[in-house]
């Protein structure tokens, strides 16, 4: 096996194959969309670290004729020790063909080497069409995990792991859009129990995306302190005529304020452009509205309900500010 991890996400369409990329990847690039059949081809999504490979994920296509393709592998098959081969010879038999297109797509990374990941619907229902699936990557001999990636409501989590426990060593339950940091350096570690050839390299793995954590908190964090800062201290003034009455007067206190609102508003947005690329977020669409509180003041009883700000914590805010 190549020395650089390299993980094959596959699995049923549409059970969140490409989000479980996106997040383990740190790639917003990858296509998730809610019609299956969104990938056809194996992509590769390398993770770097200031230059440095640390693994690759490999976004494959669902299975599609997997019962089919099993039953070919079955009325061929010799022994145990034989099946990795045979898995080899059915992708060299109909890579091209046509008849199982979806089948050798995302086998291929597998007979290459790369590690299993398979995906499931944790809030859909188990079903027997699904262990052909895991049949197939039980026969290709190589290290696999399976994660439990619950797109709805419905809880079905206890009969997929009783399930999936057959087929595979560690089974994981893993929501692709609420996964936290540590949870995804977990399945990192949890796949470097699966192969030794890949346990130091996973390690590291770890300890360098933990150190990049650390790093970017401190960036983000110093990009945060310096924008409150000079937004704290912003001003805006213009002399004031010596002969203005109180109309001009107000006019030229509107127009300083809106001046400043929409310095803060700016800002406030390359702030948060600064630590979106911090992160790596890229590709976001938003829309924004201003800073104005809708004429609210902030320290009025009605304003603290629209902030969502208790009265202790309004007080401690106070004091905080003198």
């Amino acid at each position: 096996m190549n020395d650089t991890p390299r993980f094959a996400v596959v699995g049923h369409p549409n059970k969140g194959k490409s989000s479980i990329v996106a997040t383990l990847s740190s790639d917003t690039s990858v296509a998730i969309a809610p019609l299956s059949g969104t990938t056809t081809h194996c992509r590769e999504y390398p993770l770097r670290v200031d230059g440095e490979l640390l693994y690759v994920l490999i976004d494959t296509p669902g299975f599609q004729r997997a019962r089919k393709a099993l039953a070919w592998m079955q009325e061929h098959a010799g022994d145990a020790a034989g099946r990795p081969d045979l898995v080899r010879s059915f992708v060299a038999q109909f890579a091209g063909r046509g008849e199982f297109p979806d089948e050798c797509e995302l086998l291929r990374p597998v007979i290459e080497g790369a590690g299993i990941i398979y995906v499931t619907d944790g809030s859909r229902p188990y079903g027997r069409e699904y262990e052909a699936e895991m049949e197939i990557l039980r026969w290709s001999g190589q290290p696999s995990m399976a994660l439990i990636n619950r797109i709805g409501p419905s809880d079905h989590v206890g009969e997929w792991r009783d399930a999936l426990g057959q087929y595979f060593a560690i089974v994981r339950e893993f929501n692709a859009f609420d996964a936290d940091f540590d949870r995804r350096i977990n399945v990192l570690l949890a796949f470097a129990q699966l192969h030794d050839g890949w346990r130091a390299p996973l390690d590291r793995a770890a300890d360098i995306l933990r150190d990049a954590r650390a790093s970017e908190r401190r960036l983000v964090a110093r990009e945060l302190a310096d924008t409150l800062v000079e937004m704290l201290t912003l001003t805006e003034s213009r002399a004031l005529p010596r002969d203005a009455g109180e109309d001009e007067a107000a006019r030229i206190s509107d127009t300083l304020r809106a001046t400043l609102l929409d310095s803060l508003r700016q800002r406030e947005q390359r702030c948060r452009r600064a630590v979106e690329e911090i992160l790596r977020y890229t590709g976001i669409e938003r829309s924004e509205t201003g800073l104005d509180a809708g004429g609210l003041d902030l320290f009025a009883e009605r304003g603290w309900e629209i902030w969502g700000l208790e009265r202790r914590q309004l007080i401690a805010t106070a004091a905080a500010g003198g």
